[in-house]
């Protein structure tokens, strides 16, 4: 007999799956008809959920975005720092989320860009942009106005912050593959990537810790553990 599960639960089950056969298949080539067997249920019960895969392509994209959205919302309400503070504060949670999910992470970016996966990683960008800038736009603007930031188009600055941070997790992940020997050269895109968002904001440099932060998130992953055992 099949057990019944609760709405949130099967939803949940649909994401997981979907993004597991993107993964393997790519998203033109995963069909829902893939999707209702590998999760076995009706068309009926996707159509619950999803009004179509583009439908479900978007949740994908919000869930993958939503915790850390939360967590910047929180801190850029927060009256008590200023707006430099809030930025670094935003980084230092944003690498912990991600190094208590890192190996998944990993998994999802290198799915991301495979050129099956086209699609989803530009719907993905583009919820991020969505969701992301305004809120970095209320944050450089408050920065100008505190004179801890020297940003003459906020607006465009922000969207610029998170299409170069997707650029640069491209060039990271290109060189993950080679670790323990690539992480000299990691560790230099990651210098030149905090240098050139402290130049992008107009802070001194080193007023921005970027460098740290991320090489200690990739150390955590099971692929570093398992490159340096192995080489």
């Amino acid at each position: 007999m099949r057990i019944s599960k609760s709405g949130n639960i099967r939803k949940q089950e649909l994401l997981d799956s979907a993004l597991e056969l993107f993964y393997l298949n790519g998203f033109e080539r995963t069909s829902i008809q893939d999707i209702l067997d590998k999760v076995k249920i009706s068309k009926g019960t996707f159509y619950y959920y999803f009004k179509s895969k583009d439908e479900l392509l978007d949740a994908i994209a919000f869930q993958l975005a939503d915790r850390i959205l939360s967590m910047m919302k929180s801190i850029i309400d927060d009256s008590s720092l200023n707006s430099l503070e809030k930025l670094n504060l935003i980084i230092a949670k944003a690498q912990k989320i991600k190094a208590e999910n890192i190996d998944n992470l990993i998994k999802i970016a290198k799915m991301l860009y495979v050129e099956e996966n086209i699609k989803l990683r530009s719907r993905i960008t583009d919820k991020t942009v969505e969701l992301a800038k305004p809120l970095l736009v209320q944050l450089f603007q408050k920065g100008n106005e505190e004179a801890v930031f020297d940003i003459s188009f906020p607006d465009e600055t922000a969207e610029i912050y998170i299409r170069i941070g997707e650029l640069f997790w491209t060039m990271i992940l290109k060189l993950f593959d080679q670790l323990p020997e690539s992480l000299e050269q990691i560790k230099q895109k990651i210098v030149f990537f905090n240098e050139l968002i402290e130049r992008m904001l107009g802070v001194e440099k080193n007023s921005i810790n970027i460098t740290n932060r991320v090489i200690n998130t990739l150390q955590q992953s099971n692929l570093f553990q398992k490159s340096k055992e192995e080489k």
